[in-house]
């Protein structure tokens, strides 16, 4: 293979990485390894090919190749440093990351991922450099978002979800189409309960990469937390309606407070389904995946506790009552999961709450 075709395979190949077309990209630069094995660029691209799940030994394997040919070089070291962090050696991914900022002190790209490497530790250390890293980054190459994209991710590893918000969309406004950028502001929105924002962002995530795993994971998950949301709802509004039956059983104003309960719940649900974009639509009506058995455990709670208020509400004749009555069976199971999930929910809010005000005193000094 002369030396121009090698070059035409090694942008080809970048290309195909740039659009998440992983294969396509490793079987090109295997061809041109098979020949030239001590290309640097090769191997470089070569690990950036694996970077996926699953494949991180492998790139780890071509970015160790990548420096072993030219080891004062700050790329190979980045991905090295990229792999081990995905494969849970977060030690060696600092030193890793820490040896590229060394070799290269003034390249923005060193220090995010020196960054990154530092977020896999909580301790005020760790979070101090990786909120320097990033701030370097962000110093060395104001242009670039990438660089905000990495200090979003230090606000977000300690709750601060209004400055990571903004960093998204300084991101945003230096390039419009960043997916990276989209991707994190939806799940900055996830993370503080905008469903509907979030799965709106995602969907426009997925329709431009449609074959990224991270994102087509995520959208997964935003459904997920929007049936569980619903399964919550639901059980609430059931226990009031339980509350209404212990306080006033068989009276008008049991029937009447659960036939508004179930108006409002049955109006919400249909409500807030209809907000969700299309491609967020398709995923809460489509069958869970072998991945997702956990859904049909939401779809049960969001059914179990709605057909038990709108049965408690019409119960009339004492067949419908017996049928209410066992219908109330799994609907208080609903209300214990549902309570349970509200409880981690507050327990994580105050831990965000006490990671953030560490951080804004103890860091942000």
């Amino acid at each position: 293979m002369n030396t121009a075709a090698v070059i035409d395979d090694l942008r080809r190949a970048e290309s195909l990485l740039e659009i998440d077309r992983l294969e396509a990209a490793r079987e090109i630069l295997a061809r041109i390894l098979a020949e030239q094995p001590d290309l640097y660029e090769a191997q470089c691209l070569a690990a950036r090919a694996n970077m996926a799940p699953g494949r991180y030994s492998m790139m780890l394997l071509h970015a160790e190749a990548a420096i072993a040919v030219e080891p004062g070089m700050d790329w190979a070291h980045r991905l090295r440093a990229i792999a081990l962090r995905h494969s849970l050696q977060y030690d060696a991914s600092v030193a890793a990351a820490r040896t590229a900022v060394r070799i290269a002190p003034d390249a923005w790209q060193s220090h995010t991922t020196l960054t990154d490497s530092l977020l896999m530790f909580t301790t005020t250390a760790e979070l101090r450099e990786a909120h320097d890293a990033a701030k370097r980054a962000r110093e060395l190459a104001p242009e670039q978002p990438s660089a905000h994209i990495t200090m979003a991710r230090v606000y977000s590893a300690v709750a601060d979800h209004r400055r990571a918000r903004e960093c998204q969309q300084t991101a945003l406004s230096l390039d419009p189409e960043n997916t990276i950028a989209r991707h994190n502001l939806a799940v900055n929105q996830l993370a503080q309960g905008k469903l509907a924002a979030a799965g709106r962002q995602l969907a426009s995530v997925i329709a431009a990469n449609p074959h990224h795993p991270l994102f087509q994971h995520n959208t997964s998950v935003a459904a997920n937390v929007w049936v569980w949301r619903r399964a919550d709802h639901a059980a609430f509004a059931w226990a009031a309606a339980a509350v209404l039956a212990l306080r006033w059983p068989g009276s008008l104003a049991d029937h009447v407070g659960a036939a508004v309960l179930a108006a409002v719940q049955v109006i919400g649900l249909v409500t807030a389904y209809r907000r969700l974009p299309a491609g967020m639509r398709h995923l809460v009506r489509a069958a869970p995946s072998r991945h997702a058995k956990r859904r049909i455990l939401a779809y049960g709670c969001v059914a179990a506790p709605t057909s038990a208020l709108v049965l408690h509400a019409v119960a009339m004749n004492p067949v419908i009552t017996g049928i209410a009555g066992a219908a109330a069976v799994p609907a208080f199971g609903c209300v214990i999961f549902a309570a349970a999930r509200l409880r981690s929910r507050a327990v994580a809010a105050v831990i965000g709450f006490f990671r953030r005000w560490r951080f804004r005193l103890f860091v942000l000094r």
